[in-house]
């Protein structure tokens, strides 16, 4: 599924999420400006793709001299929701906090080779992320547009399936860790209720990912991995 597809059908579903669970609550009449000081609880829901680079080398027996290799791109794309909990404090027009969440997803794609004359099909997979982060926005009447910088941690799966007989002849799945950093627009519906939009992008420190079959190591790795984790999504906070 392209990352334009996933877009287009999970972003006018988010939009009415919002005004289902906001407008009620945004007919309360509220004050001209907002406090946005406290401790908020939200949701997300929205579109995300994740384009990954890598090379695979086989080699002379396990952690052996290079043989072979062939370079690969992929770009997985799935609908996203999360959670996420925050404190934030407003000193003037500055607002500074911290968010947590974490972000159901499931991003994957695959690519057909035919290295060494044997049709395959190697499957590129990120799988939910937990991230932190830091917040820092300027309040402008009840809106409050911002920035986010953290670290994120998802889990990344390559998988390398012979196309004769469906055999794994090589895998491999880790913890990955990376830089976050975001920008959004909230808006105060009422004194309580936010809704609003954001922007993340990720990038991870991947390293070589040594593949292996049936968890014994084969003479294979992907190196020079590159990948990149991008979201646009709604949200919905109540701060107490």
């Amino acid at each position: 599924m392209s990352s334009s597809s996933v877009m287009t059908k999970t972003l006018p579903i988010a939009g009415l999420l919002v005004v289902l669970a906001c407008g009620p609550a945004a007919a309360i009449e509220t004050s001209p400006t907002a406090n946005w000081s406290g401790i908020f609880v939200g949701g997300s829901l929205g579109g995300a793709w994740n384009p990954t680079s890598y090379v695979h080398t086989e080699t002379a027996g396990v952690g052996g001299a290079a043989v072979n290799n062939e370079a690969f791109s992929t770009n997985g794309s799935s609908v996203i929701g999360g959670l996420h909990i925050g404190v934030q404090q407003q000193l003037d027009g500055f607002v500074v906090g911290a968010e947590g969440g974490y972000d159901f997803f499931n991003a994957r794609d695959s690519r057909q080779t035919n290295l060494n004359g044997i049709p395959r099909v190697r499957e590129t997979r990120l799988n939910g992320m937990w991230y932190i982060a830091g917040r820092f926005g300027y309040a402008v009447d009840r809106a409050l547009p911002y920035v986010k910088l953290g670290y994120a941690n998802s889990e990344l799966s390559y998988t390398n399936t012979r196309i004769a007989d469906g055999v794994v002849v090589g895998e491999s799945s880790s913890r990955v860790g990376g830089l976050l950093v975001g920008a959004g627009l909230d808006y105060a519906l009422t004194d309580n209720w936010i809704a609003g939009a954001e922007y993340n992008f990720s990038k991870f420190d991947v390293g070589s990912q040594q593949q292996s079959r049936g968890g014994v190591p084969v003479s294979a790795f992907n190196g020079s991995n590159d990948v990149q984790f991008h979201s646009v999504t709604v949200r919905v906070n109540y701060k107490f």
